[in-house]
């Protein structure tokens, strides 16, 4: 973060903090509390009613932290958060704003106007910092189609922060990108496809999970496709452009990165938004894949 905003030496960051957003023991206590609940009470209350009251506690939880985390530290002037949609970091960004702190967020992916319902639109929705730091240009005018201001919108060099660290590869596997846990149907397609190609090829495919979606989710085609899937995982971007050689994407934000780094690929035009065919350098479409069994 310190080198995308471009902070010198005489610049000090006053504060690094790191939040937990997540115990693998609170559904366990939920569910237990809402039993004992119901078997103590003639009050019926549904799980999902004991639920959004469990989350709202712990909402004001944390938020009274963050109020008296910044009642203590008054002499900040700016907060900057990784992207404040995300649940933890709203919280901060609000109780900055509470504070009279200036407030930033930065661009979490290649944002484009989509369906309310669209966990893309989330990114954007929840955007209540002041200002977002945004890649480039391009990215200020997709967010603008999603009813931001340019006012709030500040933009960085990202193509210049990320040419430094363009990474060569010499394997000899081609990788897939898969979309959210919302494109499931159309993952299964696109990992179908892939397979197609490295099986003509001679190559195995490297599944790269979305950070959100569960390798559970695809155990079944893992087993039965196994032969030409190298694996099925998540990895972060420096690992992944030195295991594979060559890529296939969809509806993902990486195109941005992709174009960015000079990573070769192809965008596959399957339900593809016509925001990532206008970035895209090159596109395949489904009958052309399979015109190449």
């Amino acid at each position: 973060m310190a080198s995308f905003l471009s902070y010198d030496k005489s610049t000090c960051l006053e504060k690094v903090v790191l939040t937990n957003s997540f115990s693998f023991i609170q559904p366990f206590l939920y569910i237990t509390s809402y039993l004992k609940y119901i078997f103590r009470s003639n009050v019926k209350i549904s799980l999902k009613g004991m639920t959004l009251f469990l989350c709202a506690l712990k909402y004001e939880d944390f938020y009274s932290k963050c109020d008296a985390f910044f009642e203590k530290n008054r002499r900040l002037k700016e907060v900057i958060t990784f992207c404040d949609a995300h649940p933890y970091l709203n919280i901060i960004a609000s109780s900055a704003k509470k504070h009279n702190m200036l407030t930033f967020t930065l661009q979490h992916g290649f944002y484009r106007r989509v369906h309310r319902t669209n966990p893309n639109s989330l990114a954007y929705r929840n955007f209540i910092s002041d200002f977002m730091y945004v890649w480039d240009e391009q990215s200020l005018t997709a967010l603008v189609k999603c009813n931001i201001s340019a006012n709030r919108l500040i933009v960085k060099n990202y193509n210049n922060f990320n040419q430094s660290a363009r990474i060569s590869s010499v394997a000899n596997c081609y990788g897939l990108v898969l979309n959210g846990p919302n494109g499931f149907s159309d993952n299964k397609t696109l990992i179908n496809l892939a397979i197609v190609l490295a099986k003509r090829d001679k190559k195995k495919v490297l599944v790269r999970l979305h950070p959100n979606d569960y390798l559970l989710k695809y155990l079944l085609l893992f087993i039965l496709k196994k032969k030409y899937i190298e694996s099925i995982t998540h990895c972060d971007s420096n690992s992944y452009y030195k295991k594979v050689s060559f890529s296939f994407i969809n509806n993902s934000g990486l195109i941005r990165e992709f174009n960015i780094m000079n990573h070769d690929y192809a965008a596959v035009d399957l339900n593809l938004d016509r925001e990532f065919k206008l970035i895209s350098k090159r596109l395949i479409t489904i009958d052309s894949i399979k015109e190449k069994k």
